[in-house]
């Protein structure tokens, strides 16, 4: 079984592009390396944080007013 490494990348794109229109507010980055020209792209990195998830930690959280090396009483 042979896997184009383009056909496989093509398809992370698209992956990406439809998680974006189908969770608007969402924030999804993929970082790939390409060594030299005539090599296969490197992937490096995918990182999603869907907009709810986001939106539901946020709403969550507890503000917290903090100072650097001070203590309050």
């Amino acid at each position: 079984m042979e896997i184009d490494v383009t056909e496989e990348y093509v398809a992370l794109y698209d992956f990406v592009e439809e998680l974006r229109k189908s969770n608007r507010g969402s924030t999804t980055e993929i970082k790939i390396e390409r060594l030299a020209p005539g090599f296969p792209p490197l992937f490096q990195r995918f990182y999603t944080c869907f907009d709810a998830l986001r939106r539901g930690f946020l709403d969550g959280c507890r503000p917290i007013l903090g100072l650097d090396g001070c203590y309050l009483k």
